[in-house]
Order: structure tokens, then C-alpha cells, then sequence
């Protein structure tokens, strides 16, 4: 990452291929390309700026790398900072693979929005959406589910929460786009208790296959 302001993309009709269980509908917005291990030559984090953003922002937690992972999630923050556009949108996490109380706990893109909301006060997040049961991560071999399936782990749990305004712009937000199925799975609950909310996607970067 620069110091530049990035330029914010969004998925198009060329590049919705690449993310199997997106629906033209669907409107994702992210910032870089994320490119895998297997069409890298050399190691994962050295290819790009953002392949080394995101590498330390998946580092698991603990606090052997908790200095790298803390300067990416304060990296990604200030990049979300530089951009107007979801100002009126209430930012909804995608929920951690594991749940709460687990070792390997990660709520990573909730520790992002704390620091956004340290740069812009303005900011609205809520937890809307939790998992109901630890799962492996989907970089794992064999961890991968449908959309169909991966909803019926998660759960919306609105406890404490302030109630939302009828027609509320929502905005589904993750770190890296890979098949769609976490932004579906998420969507869809949402969509299922917020009928009339907007709800988009943004994503740190997207997976591209080259």
C-alpha cells in the first residue's frame, strides 16, 4: 500500500466470472488484486503491495505476529478513511470462522472498523450477523462451502442493538473476495430480516486468477 489514495473498483460483467456465486444483481466494491499462492512463482506476500496487506492481515492471532497484523488492520482503516462513497451505508462484518472463545478467534475486520471509527466518528457498524459454530477456514483444502449451505451457520443476533431505520443502506464488508459465498451467505440472512435494505458488498481485494 501507498500513501496514495486507491482508486475503488467495482465488479463488472468482465470480472464477475471469477467469483462463481455472485448474481448480476449484486454490487461488490474493492480496492486491489489478490493473487494465490499457486499462480505465484516465490512467495505469496513478495508478489504485490497487496498480496503482503493482505498476508499479515490473515496472520493467525497471538502475539508472535500481533505487530504485523495490527499495521494491516491500521492500513486497511485508513484506506476505508480516504473514501466518501458508504458514508450513509451501516458497515456489517462478515462473521469469523471460529466463534467466540475459540483460540483461533479472529475478528480482525471488526478490529478494522474500531480503527475507522477512531478516523471517522461517523462511521456505523454493527455485528449483525454471527456463526452458530466454528468452522475451518476456507483456505483450507476441502473447508470450502455453497452459499446454500453456509447460511445455515449463521444467525442474526441484533441483542443491544440499536433497532435499524426501515430502508437502511447496509454494506457487507470483508477482506478478500474469493467465490462470493461468505457475501451471499451473509446477504441472504440479511436480506431475510432487512427486506427493504440496500445491501452491497466491500472487499480489501479480490481474488484474481490469472
Amino acid at each position: 500500500m501507498t500513501n496514495r489514495k486507491r482508486l475503488l473498483m467495482e465488479i463488472d460483467d468482465e470480472t464477475r466470472c471469477d467469483h462463481w456465486y455472485l448474481e448480476a444483481h449484486d454490487r461488490c466494491f474493492y480496492f486491489g488484486h489478490y493473487t494465490p499462492k499457486k499462480y505465484i512463482k516465490g512467495d505469496v506476500w513478495s508478489h504485490s503491495p497487496t498480496n503482503k496487506l493482505i498476508y499479515n492481515l490473515k496472520k493467525p492471532p497471538g502475539a508472535r505476529w500481533q505487530k504485523y497484523k495490527t499495521q494491516a488492520e491500521q492500513k486497511v482503516a485508513r484506506l476505508l478513511a480516504d473514501h466518501n462513497s458508504f458514508q450513509d451505508y451501516i458497515f456489517v462484518p462478515v462473521p469469523p470462522s471460529k466463534q467466540k472463545g475459540h483460540p483461533e478467534y479472529d475478528d480482525r475486520m471488526i478490529r478494522i472498523l474500531h480503527y475507522l471509527r477512531k478516523l471517522r466518528p461517523e462511521v456505523q457498524f454493527l455485528e449483525l450477523v454471527r456463526q452458530t459454530q466454528s468452522l475451518s477456514p476456507f483456505h483450507v483444502a476441502g473447508a470450502r462451502l455453497p452459499p446454500k449451505d453456509l447460511v445455515n451457520y449463521y444467525q442474526i443476533d441484533d441483542r443491544g442493538q440499536p433497532p435499524l431505520p426501515p430502508g437502511a443502506k447496509l454494506i457487507i464488508f470483508d477482506d478478500v473476495l474469493t467465490t462470493g459465498s461468505h457475501f451471499k451467505a451473509t446477504q441472504t440472512k440479511l436480506k431475510a430480516h432487512y427486506p427493504k435494505s440496500e445491501i452491497v458488498g466491500l472487499f480489501v481485494a479480490r481474488c484474481e486468477r490469472p
